[in-house]
Order: C-alpha cells, then structure tokens, then sequence
C-alpha cells in the first residue's frame, strides 16, 4: 500500500495523493498540460516544472541534477518546436496590459518577474512611443476606476485630486502623465 502524504485537500475529506516519480516524458506532458492551460515564457515554465520535480523528489528518489537536465531538454524541444516564444509572449502580454491601463512601469514589472530579460523587455516596448502609451493608458486606468473627469460630482473631483494622482502613480505613471490625464476634458459623457 503507498504512503499518504499528511494533510486534506481543501474542501474534500480525503488525504492528499502522493506525487507520482518524475520521468522525462512526464516531464514533458507537464510542460504541454501547462502551456495548454497558459501561456509562459521560457523562465516561467522551467520554474513550474522544477517545482513539480522538486515535490517528486520529496517523496520519491531522485537526483535533482538529472531532472534539472531533463528540464532543460524539454524547453529546449518546445522552443524549437515553437511552442515557447518569449518574444510573442512578451508582446502579448504587453499588448493585454496596454488595453486594461497599464503603465510601462508596470508592464516591465510583470515581464521581469515572469523572467523576461531588461533587454528582452525593453526591445518589446520600443516599438512604442513611452509617452503616448502611456498617456493612453492612463485615461483608461482614470475611466476603469472612475477617477478624475469620470466622477459624477464635481466638488468630490477636485475633493479627490490627491488621491486620484496617487492612484495613478501606485499604478506606475509619472506625475506629468497623470496630471495631463486628470485634466483632460472629456470627449463623452461618462
């Protein structure tokens, strides 16, 4: 009979499963279950799966040196499969997170913790002009939250310029950028 591992699953009466023993061709279903799931850079995968193994290890025999080259087989394989493209993947990201109201600041946060390189990041971003990017992008941050010009009553919005400025500055936009967007008349009715 195999060995439990101690504690519940949330929500469920039954004892966790053990993990099962790492192999390279498990390895390798992991990786396409995930990027099926998700879409990752090259860093953010290697990651998952050297969590994966490394929960493996734990329970069952291994040798970590074999499962980290092992890992590096099966990203080399997706990358030239085209399955992992930390270029596309990095330009989608970015795009996604331009249309929500994202600064450049925090765009190359969220890349760099998903292990895209500065220079990999910064060759993403210069296709766009930083300012009016981001000058965009801070009207649709201001038109997401309600703030400034979007808020029904004008005492409260001059109450509130403050806290708006520093709404947007936590969400990465300069003082000049979120200024202008606070000021801005608007085109329509909000």
């Amino acid at each position: 009979m195999t060995e439990e591992i101690p504690g519940r699953r949330r929500g469920t009466g039954r004892p966790r499963r053990p993990p099962k023993a790492m192999t390279r061709a498990r390895l390798e279903r992991i990786a396409l279950h995930h990027l099926d799931r998700y879409p990752s850079s090259v860093e953010n995968l290697r990651r998952v799966l050297e969590r994966r193994a490394e929960k493996s290890r734990q329970f069952h025999e291994g040798d970590a040196a074999e499962h980290s080259d092992w890992i590096e087989a099966v990203l080399r394989r997706l990358v030239e499969l085209g399955h992992l493209d930390d270029d596309a993947y990095g330009a989608a990201v970015a795009r996604r997170l331009r249309e929500r109201g994202s600064s450049g600041r925090l765009i190359t946060a969220r890349l760099a913790a998903k292990g895209l390189s500065f220079d990999r990041v910064r060759n993403i971003l210069e296709d766009e002009d930083s300012t009016d990017a981001d000058q965009q992008a801070a009207r649709i941050f201001i038109r997401r939250r309600r703030l400034g010009p979007y808020r029904p009553d004008p005492e409260v919005r001059a109450d509130r310029r403050q806290r708006d400025l520093a709404a947007l500055a936590r969400a990465g936009f300069s003082y000049s950028v979120a200024s202008a967007a606070l000021d801005e008349p608007l085109d329509e009715e909000p």
